[in-house]
């Protein structure tokens, strides 16, 4: 069996740097990583829709919040 190449998203879903992807029921996406930024934007800056100059992206740090103590 030949094993095929993976692309895109899926490629970083399997490298283990995407965690989630989530849709907001229209256009967009929230892609959650497990990375640094710079991983993070030289990972995005290889994808299709990006290199194609379609999409826009904002990379925002997410920190865990310490509001709430359980």
């Amino acid at each position: 069996m030949r094993q095929r190449k993976l692309a895109g998203l899926a490629a970083l879903k399997a490298d283990g740097l995407l965690v989630e992807a989530h849709s907001p029921g229209g256009p967009g996406a929230i892609l959650v990583f497990q990375a640094g930024r710079p991983e993070v934007q030289d990972a995005l800056a290889a994808l299709p829709l990006v290199t194609a100059e379609l999409i826009d992206l904002e990379i925002i740090e997410l920190y865990p919040f310490q509001g709430l103590s359980f």
